[in-house]
């Protein structure tokens, strides 16, 4: 098998590309905007969806990017969509009837949430609308997973024929690891419906398709029990106390041990719904349940019930402020959870804060480090003394040093902003040098040279000071420079 380093978003990309996608539809938003950006780069060149490849498009908004992969499921086609948490929000109307439709090729909700919100709103937890929904959801832990799970819930959604969730968070979705991926399958065949009131939600469809859902429900919770995703490890040994985790909490949580130290006993959890009975297994060998989980106390108001102590346990997490009720977590903070010293962190070096002026005199002869610091800090630094020659009209002139004694031409001003721009942009100590002028002038610029008026000292057609046309201007200044 081959093995790609992948981020999260990545990594679910090219699984849904190798589980014989169709159709991809999104709308941009951190962080699950790559999703897509990574399947348009890995099938541009592959045929479009109607010969066995990949179509693929930006949607106006969530909505009309969930009702296309819909569209795409009901033509018998896999299809994922993608977008973060809040484009939910927008996709909530045709994402809580697909489930009551159903589908019929494999089509997968990529929901990536924001913990400690870093380029959204607030911190809505996916896991919510899946179990609103009544829709199966998968929530990975490491960029292999993001591939596996991917695989998998295609596979799941055609076998139960409901859309299927998989919620990634910032953190997985912005890191990169290495993953094992597999092949490319092939497409599914073009099989469009022969019941297409199964796609109309009158009252009279809407009632059976409803019920067909709940009919569904033991059956995904006893995929959930069986699945290899959820893991139970118990070790009475290691103390009392039992952990729940989910999703990249379980990373925190394990990080916190040193290679040989006894792990207490905990149950990490993938899918949902909840497994009630890796649940029980976990409560009987322990006296206290810990619930460490990213986003919303989901899990803790689970395990809560109406009851908050389910057969006689303690709960503790979010909700009695153990675990921080807001933000994301990090091993730091699942550490203080865990009742584990602080790691030793590494000081800052003290140094002494000095102005650079000051550093510079003491270095520097006396009014040298001043002048730097000026010439360094100063807006427009001053020219230096030595400046380059530039042409004038007829002769060579040099800026700043002797009487001129004729009016500078159009190519002379051109030359000196040329020559004062580069003092502005340049560095003081990189002067630049005059270029011959033909060399900066626009290639439109160069014809106009020689559309010039006889007697006019080199002024182009049409300039200000000759609109009116020789010896209709007034002033002394005007007069005293008036052509002979």
């Amino acid at each position: 098998m081959q093995r790609r380093p992948l981020l999260g978003d990545e990594a679910v990309a090219l699984a849904a590309i190798h589980s014989g996608l169709s159709g991809a539809f999104s709308y941009p938003g951190t962080p699950a905007t790559e999703i897509l950006e990574f399947i348009r780069r890995e099938t541009h060149k592959m045929p479009r969806a109607a010969e066995g490849g990949v179509s693929y498009a930006w949607s106006a908004n969530e909505k009309v990017a969930f009702e296309e992969a819909l569209g795409v499921s009901y033509a018998g086609r896999r299809a994922l969509v993608s977008f973060k948490h809040v484009g939910l929000n927008v996709a909530a109307d045709p994402f809580m009837n697909s489930a009551v439709t159903g589908v019929k090729g494999g089509l997968v909700v990529a929901v990536a949430d924001d913990p400690g919100m870093h380029s959204s709103q607030n911190e809505q937890d996916s896991r919510v609308y899946a179990h609103f929904a009544l829709i199966p959801c998968f929530e990975p832990a490491t960029q292999q997973e993001c591939y596996d799970m991917t695989c998998a819930a295609f596979e799941l959604s055609e076998r139960i024929e409901v859309p299927v969730m998989l919620r990634l968070v910032t953190r997985l979705a912005h890191s990169r690891s290495g993953v094992q991926i597999g092949e490319r399958r092939p497409a599914n065949p073009l099989e469009p419906t022969k019941f297409p009131a199964q796609w109309t939600l009158l009252p009279s469809n809407a009632r059976v398709g409803y019920d067909k859902l709940t009919r569904k429900q033991p059956d995904i919770v006893g995929w959930s029990e069986s699945n290899p995703f959820n893991k139970l490890v118990l070790n009475p040994a290691a103390g009392r106390t039992g952990y729940l985790l989910s999703g990249v909490a379980a990373n925190y949580f394990l990080d916190n041990f040193e290679p040989g130290e006894p792990i207490p006993s905990y149950l990490r959890i993938g899918t949902y719904p909840l497994p009630p009975g890796l649940v029980r297994k976990l409560l009987d060998a322990v006296d206290q349940l810990v619930i460490i989980e990213e986003g919303y106390p989901v899990i803790e108001d689970m395990v809560r019930g109406l009851l908050d102590a389910p057969m006689g346990k303690k709960i503790r997490g979010r909700r009695d402020g153990l675990v921080p009720r807001t933000g994301e977590l990090d091993p730091d903070i699942v550490r203080a959870v865990l009742g584990k010293p602080a790691r030793p962190r590494q000081q800052a070096p003290s140094f002494e804060l000095v102005q650079y002026h000051q550093r510079a005199a003491r270095r520097e002869p006396r009014g040298q480090g001043l002048r730097r610091h000026q010439l360094l800090h100063a807006r427009r630094p001053a020219p230096l003394p030595s400046r380059p020659l530039v042409r004038g009209h007829g002769r060579e002139h040099q800026h700043g040093h002797g009487r001129r004694r004729s009016r500078p031409s159009a190519r002379h001003r051109h030359d000196r902003r040329l020559h004062l721009r580069s003092l502005r942009h340049d560095a003081p100590h990189r002067r630049r040098q005059a270029q011959p002028a033909d060399d900066r002038l626009h290639p439109r610029q160069l014809h106009r040279r020689h559309d010039r008026r006889p007697g006019h000292h080199g002024q182009r057609r049409g300039h200000r000071a000759y609109r009116q046309g020789p010896g209709r201007r007034s002033g002394p200044r005007a007069q005293a420079r008036s052509p002979p």
